[in-house]
């Protein structure tokens, strides 16, 4: 009888028990959900990581890959934001000119400039990038209109937001020879110009050819011009000071050069190398002086020879 009483009471015992943990299961879980993975780091579960219960581990990792994915997407933000900045300050929308030149330029001739240079651009947009621009290609197209620029670069810098600065150096002229009233300045180069931005040169040209004049206003004949830019340029090199180039009358090859401290001039032919005659013609002069006679002029026209009278 009493061995009946003691298993009646401990299958009490063990209803109440399994009571109890069904209502600790009923606040955990809620009805037709599915029950998966385990919150406890020593148990694995196939879909531990879709569970409901997720282990420490799994979580852990979650939160290492979404802070993975931030980082990232911060890093990839910040490499398009400097892209594109770097994109807007290499980029010309406009341009300001400016001229290493003594003098400043007018108004006209900087709105003339860039004008040339945004039809330029214009024409190349992919140029339009700063570190793309070819700046050869643009100062021959500004030659082109404007024979007094020798360079145009566009500074590395920009002058502001979307904006360059194109700076442009002048020819610097070696000698001036005018025509009908009009000056054309000659280079070191041989090109020839009419806007001088520099002081006068030393260097006259008297044209006494009466050679004809184009309908724009210059020399027929480049080659003139050419040559004497060239010499006035060799001749300091060999201690020769020209003071004036005279092209004789009717003359289509020839020039007299008037040397400075001297009472004779020289004769000069177009065709033949500026710094050969320019070398005969030192020597010349240095032997002259070391006889100390008396001439009209120095003849160097002809190759290997020197004559005077």
């Amino acid at each position: 009888m009493g061995k009946t009483l003691n298993q009646s009471s401990d299958r009490h015992d063990r209803v109440a028990r399994r009571q109890a943990q069904l209502r600790d299961e009923s606040r955990t879980f809620h009805r037709n959900s599915v029950i998966s993975g385990s919150r406890s780091s020593r148990v694995t579960s196939a879909v531990e990581s879709r569970g409901q219960l997720k282990s420490d581990r799994v979580v852990a990792h979650e939160l290492y890959y979404k802070k993975r994915r931030l980082q990232i997407s911060a890093i990839s933000a910040g490499v398009v934001m400097i892209t594109v900045l770097f994109a807007l300050y290499q980029f010309t929308l406009s341009v300001q000119i400016t001229s290493n030149a003594n003098e400043s330029l007018s108004s006209q001739r900087r709105n003339e400039y860039t004008d040339r240079t945004e039809a330029y651009l214009s024409m190349h947009p992919i140029e339009r990038f700063r570190l793309l621009l070819n700046n050869d290609s643009l100062t021959r197209h500004l030659q082109q209109a404007f024979p007094e620029v020798e360079t145009a670069n566009v500074e590395s810098g920009a002058s502001g937001f979307v904006r360059s600065t194109v700076q442009i150096t002048p020819r610097v002229p070696v000698a001036k020879w005018t025509i009908d009233g009009a000056p054309y300045y000659v280079d070191s180069k041989g090109v020839s110009f009419q806007q001088n931005d520099f002081n006068e040169p030393s260097v006259t040209v008297r044209d006494d050819s009466g050679l004809p004049v184009s309908a724009d206003g210059a020399v027929t004949t480049d080659q003139f011009m050419r040559y004497i830019g060239q010499l006035v340029s060799v001749s300091d090199s060999y201690g020769l000071s020209i003071q004036e180039v005279i092209i004789p009358e009717g003359a289509t090859r020839q020039i007299n050069a008037t040397l400075e401290g001297k009472s004779y001039y020289a004769k000069l032919l177009i065709d033949r190398g500026p710094a050969e005659q320019a070398e005969a013609l030192s020597k010349a002069v240095a032997f002259i002086d070391r006889q100390g006679e008396e001439v009209q002029y120095v003849d160097v026209r002809v190759s290997g020879r020197v004559f005077y009278r």
